[in-house]
């Protein structure tokens, strides 16, 4: 694979596609934070007029059984984590990218098959460190940097 290849097969692709979980996850996450904040508004206001209304007990019990459900999905799925992430990975391919394109950096004073070589080896590296990021972050565990 050449270098142009490369760039538009590979790089680009990773580039757009953790742009793309990144901008996917965020709205997730933010929609989940949204909801739950106007479910636990709704419960504290319930729950102050409970007392006078029988069925604002009923919407209390329910929207608390809701809130609850809303916070395990989000602590499930990890949107917020899976976000920054995603975006930071995006951001170092692009500046790697950049960088390799611009002779900068790391691939100063270097022979274009050595920037090459380096560009690959850099890239994958992120790319490799990212999943293993991923895998520890769903399963629960921190990764070891």
């Amino acid at each position: 694979m050449d270098t142009s290849a490369y760039i538009n097969e590979r790089l680009n692709d990773q580039i757009a596609w953790y742009s793309k979980k990144s901008s996917i996850n965020k709205k997730y996450f933010n929609r989940y934070k949204w909801i739950e904040l106007s479910i636990g508004c709704c419960i504290t206001i319930a729950t102050y007029y409970s007392g006078q209304y029988d069925c604002l007990r009923i919407l209390t019990i329910f929207l608390s059984s809701i809130l609850v459900v809303i916070v395990a999905l989000h602590g499930l799925h990890n949107f917020h984590e899976n976000w920054i992430e995603y975006r930071k990975t995006a951001e170092l391919l692009k500046n790697e990218k950049y960088t390799y394109l611009y002779k900068a950096g790391v691939y100063k004073n270097l022979s274009d098959e050595d920037k090459f070589i380096l560009l690959v080896e850099r890239c994958e590296s992120i790319i490799s460190h990212e999943n293993i990021n991923w895998a520890n972050i769903n399963s629960g565990s921190k990764c070891k940097q």
